[in-house]
């Protein structure tokens, strides 16, 4: 498929497994240069290795612990060195809470409130303006992942 992507670069947080991973594949192969993020660097080299060997591009990448302030700090200069810019944003790193909605302990939605919302706010808040100055004041693409199998079974828990 040809998105006309060629040339642009991107970010995918939680980009060494699952969606991210895939995201990360689909943009290699559309010719964007691509830097993913996620906490285990074995899991990165793996992930860089996959899509190398399946696309032939080069990918990019960065250990990041999402629920870590002074981490997220360091993205813009991360992207700098390794990107130059940045155009597309995918916001995908996330977690869910797999019990009964009732079960939940106030630790777990404390943990999946810093994964889920926090993390991608704060990431918006330190990534969007490098955008918007690269596209003079119009950021390119920001994409943020919800994913309904976090909530599936919360919401049938709900109702039982």
């Amino acid at each position: 498929m040809e998105l006309g992507l060629a040339g642009k670069t991107a970010l995918v947080t939680g980009g060494s497994k699952g969606i991210g991973l895939e995201t990360a594949r689909a943009l290699a192969r559309e010719g964007v240069k691509v830097l993913i993020c996620a906490r285990r660097e074995t899991a990165l080299a793996e992930a860089a290795r996959d899509i190398m060997a399946t696309t032939q591009a080069k990918i990019e990448t960065h250990s990041l612990d999402v629920t870590k302030v002074e981490q997220i700090e360091k993205i813009p200069r991360v992207i700098g060195e390794k990107l130059g810019r940045l155009d597309i944003l995918v916001n995908n790193a996330g977690t869910g809470t797999y019990k009964p909605f009732l079960e939940v302990t106030d630790a777990e939605l404390i943990d999946g409130m810093a994964i889920n919302f926090f993390a991608q706010f704060r990431i918006c808040q330190r990534i969007v303006p490098l955008m918007i100055a690269h596209r003079r004041n119009r950021p390119r693409s920001v994409f943020q992942k919800c994913s309904p199998t976090s909530w599936r079974r919360t919401t049938s828990a709900s109702i039982a």
